[in-house]
């Protein structure tokens, strides 16, 4: 019974948790009276139960109200029609529902990625029109469709931004309008906590991590907040060290194949299928020695040649030593 209890306290109001009311339906008529005082407990806790599991938009709560028809007949003959009578717009609001429900999920379960794992949004038409079918998804949750009551429907509404988060893992701005949810309600220690686990998640997102900070100090939990402007610091820092080897790496090798150049008379030759470019570098960071070693594709022979090639060496370390100029001041920066 208490497991029963601990499952449907929790995940009770999921779309898919028609069968455990059913399960839990049939543990409760299964229990033996040996009073009659017993007999008069176990059918107040079928029809408390048939009751609320109507009320609730779940996969078979037609099953359910079917069900719950038959039991009330059974039982009160008298009392039936004014039993039902009482619950019938509940289980209308909450069969309605599911209907609305059943196209959200159609479409969030239709766009979902093959392999079902969460993965970085890439932006593809197919990653946008699932973030577009969970936001539709959560609006109609915000909008309170079955009017509960304020506690039943915030509770509702957390759930589906934490299915969401399952979801949508690696999405910033879902950990953000949950955390911002929590915030309109007045619950900023659970607003500041799933900041806290979307900082763990996301600790490249600057969005995640300032908002994080923002609502420490608004909390005014300053030394949180400063520990978070601290790793920003830090994670930015180590980017920019890891960019400035990689690009200082591709320097080196253009220096060397234009020395090399120089030392044949061939001309240097622009990486071909040895070097391929870093599938993160800028477009425009190499600008100075890319021009620079363009110049070599003019060909004649002799000392002019060589003259030629010795200067392109030498411009070449300079445009080298001005990117690790740059560099070096924008970590200063």
């Amino acid at each position: 019974m208490d497991c029963f209890r601990l499952v449907l306290d929790n995940v009770g109001f999921d779309r898919g948790a028609g069968q455990i009311w059913i399960d839990y339906i049939n543990f409760i008529n299964s229990a033996q009276s040996h009073a009659q005082y017993d007999e008069q407990q176990k059918v107040e806790l079928l029809r408390e139960t048939y009751q609320t599991a109507v009320a609730i938009p779940v996969l078979r709560v037609e099953d359910i109200w079917k069900e719950y028809d038959a039991f009330e007949a059974q039982t009160d003959r008298k009392g039936a029609k004014q039993q039902l009578g009482k619950m019938s717009p509940a289980y209308m609001t909450a069969r309605t529902a599911l209907r609305e429900m059943n196209r959200f999920w159609d479409a969030i379960q239709g766009t979902r990625p093959r392999h079902g794992l969460p993965q970085p949004p890439g932006w593809t038409a197919r990653e946008v029109e699932h973030l577009d079918a969970w936001k539709r998804y959560l609006k109609w949750e915000l909008g309170n469709p079955l009017r509960l009551s304020g506690a039943e429907a915030h509770k509702r509404v957390i759930y589906a931004y934490s299915q969401a988060c399952m979801d949508l893992w690696l999405y910033p701005e879902i950990w953000i309008e949950f955390a911002e949810y929590y915030a309109s309600i007045g619950q900023q220690n659970e607003a500041l906590a799933k900041l806290q686990a979307a900082s763990g998640v996301l600790p490249q997102s600057l969005a995640v991590q300032f908002a994080y900070a923002e609502t420490a100090e608004k909390m005014k939990q300053l030394d949180v907040c400063k520990q978070v402007y601290e790793g920003v610091i830090d994670r930015q820092r180590s980017s920019i060290e890891k960019a400035t080897e990689k690009y200082t790496r591709k320097l080196d090798r253009q220096d060397r194949r234009v020395e090399r150049a120089a030392g044949s008379g061939k001309q240097p030759d622009s990486g071909g299928a040895e070097e391929q470019p870093d599938s993160d570098s800028d477009a425009g960071d190499g600008d100075d020695v890319d021009d620079s070693v363009s110049v070599a594709s003019d060909s004649d022979g002799g000392e002019s040649k060589q003259r030629r090639t010795a200067q392109r060496v030498a411009r070449v370390r300079k445009a080298v030593e001005r990117r690790k100029d740059a560099i070096r001041a924008r970590m200063a920066d």
